[in-house]
């Protein structure tokens, strides 16, 4: 059952994709469609789910669930990568690479693949202030108060004490 995002409670459960460009405004549209649609007949074990989505710096595909209601399971899960796999195939667009870290600068969002990270440093593309993406978090509460952390409070600061050496 698909209810607006505001609606979802701060506990709900949540699941980030993030693209590797922006969306443009038509793909916004079409994901957000095809995202109401599939929220709407998701669920886990015949059980309804009550989820929402939303689109975050038309780059992040945001999915939560109520799990006071019913829990996600294992199967519902890959009901859920499925659909997003298949919005990569019709958009010609990555949205399960974790290899790829975001981060903001100035209303700006640019990415950096994981294994360019300490080049990005070196070169001062990425300091210790900037804000970076946290996709890991999994509650609705931690989306609104931990998303975006400074790069030197985060699993990053040991690339800043190269630097430092």
């Amino acid at each position: 059952m698909y209810t607006s995002f505001e609606n979802m409670p701060s506990n709900s459960r949540i699941w980030i994709y993030q693209a590797d460009r922006e969306f443009t405004k038509s793909e916004q549209e079409q994901i957000i469609d095809e995202l109401k649609s599939f929220l709407e007949n998701w669920t886990a074990h015949q059980q309804t789910l009550k989820a929402s989505g939303k689109i975050e710096y038309n780059r992040f595909i945001i999915i939560a669930v109520d799990e006071t209601i019913n829990l996600a399971s294992g199967c519902s899960i890959d009901k859920q990568v499925h659909f997003i796999q298949n919005l990569e195939n019709k958009l010609q667009i990555k949205l399960l690479d974790r290899s790829l870290i975001a981060f903001k600068v100035n209303d700006q969002i640019f990415t950096v693949q994981l294994p360019k990270i300490s080049e990005a440093v070196k070169s001062g593309q990425i300091t210790t202030d900037t804000w970076v993406f946290n996709n890991t978090i999994t509650t609705l509460e931690t989306l609104k108060t931990n998303w975006l952390q400074i790069a030197s409070e985060t699993w990053l600061q040991r690339y800043f004490q190269k630097e430092l050496v």
